[in-house]
């Protein structure tokens, strides 16, 4: 078996999975989602930074 069939295969493979995703992703309430990942990135660095104050005094 070559390489490139591999490579091929893979891709038509990936193409598929892509394409059954696309709908059910469309779906999700992305503003929500980024809203709550943003909330917490922030809580992480406030933590960080306490921990960063705390570690240095």
């Amino acid at each position: 078996m070559h390489m490139s069939s591999v490579n091929g295969r893979i891709l038509l493979v990936a193409g598929f999975v892509i394409g059954c995703a696309l709908p059910i992703l469309s779906r999700l309430p992305w503003a929500e989602f980024a809203e709550e990942a943003s909330e917490q990135a922030i809580a992480a660095i406030h933590i960080l930074q306490v921990t960063y104050i705390i570690l240095t005094l």
